[in-house]
């Protein structure tokens, strides 16, 4: 998970990304495939070899592309973007220290991660 990372703002991003797309989308998904989502997520914008992730995944047959997951292109840019705002929020203390807060993924970005999670490797 992101704790495996050693950027300083990867620490706990996984499990507030879900949290924060759920939220985002008004919709649930499967707890551990949404929270591997976020550490890849998190891996690759840190350029902390997210393959490494992708690659435990895998051997474990495990869920990791967006689409295999039934999240469209749409929900998980929604998340993306409710990122900042939910992992500062003060009005429910929320503060997390996150690469997903302060360098959100949007435009040309979210288009090159997109392409990484439903085909890179």
């Amino acid at each position: 998970d992101g704790k495996s990372l050693v950027h300083e703002s990867a620490i706990a991003a996984d499990h507030a990304f879900l949290q924060a797309i759920e939220i985002a989308n008004d919709k649930g998904w499967i707890h551990g495939e949404l929270v591997g989502l976020g550490a890849v997520i998190v891996a690759w914008q840190c350029q902390e070899d997210p393959n490494l992730i992708t690659n435990w995944w895998d051997r474990c047959r495990v869920r990791r592309k967006p689409v295999q997951m039934g999240i469209s292109y749409e929900e998980l840019l929604a998340g993306l973007q409710f990122c900042p705002s939910f992992f500062q929020d003060s009005e429910s203390e929320i503060d997390v220290d996150s690469i997903m807060r302060m360098s959100p993924v949007t435009g040309e970005r979210y288009e090159q991660l997109w392409w990484f999670l439903n085909n890179g490797k």
